[in-house]
């Protein structure tokens, strides 16, 4: 079980692991390789993306804050 952000807060689901498209990043978390970005929205004053992840299928799409996609600036830029 992994947490993500839900439009109304951290919900458990259940993720499939792809390796392929996941690493350790530079503080030892593990970070997954942004597709796109589809959608935004304000949630409580919190801007949330809708983000496709490379290598996962439509059921992965997660609704993630800003904080959570800081190295996809150039996702995010294309996405504006």
């Amino acid at each position: 079980m992994v947490q993500q952000y839900a439009l109304f807060g951290w919900v458990d689901v259940h993720c499939e692991f792809n390796e392929d498209f996941c690493h350790v990043g530079s503080e030892g978390e593990l970070e997954w390789e942004v597709k796109e970005i589809l959608d935004s929205t304000l949630e409580q004053g919190k801007l949330l993306y809708i983000v496709d992840w490379m290598g996962y299928g439509l059921e992965s799409r997660t609704w993630e804050p800003t904080e959570h996609v800081t190295n996809s600036r150039d996702t995010i830029a294309d996405y504006h």
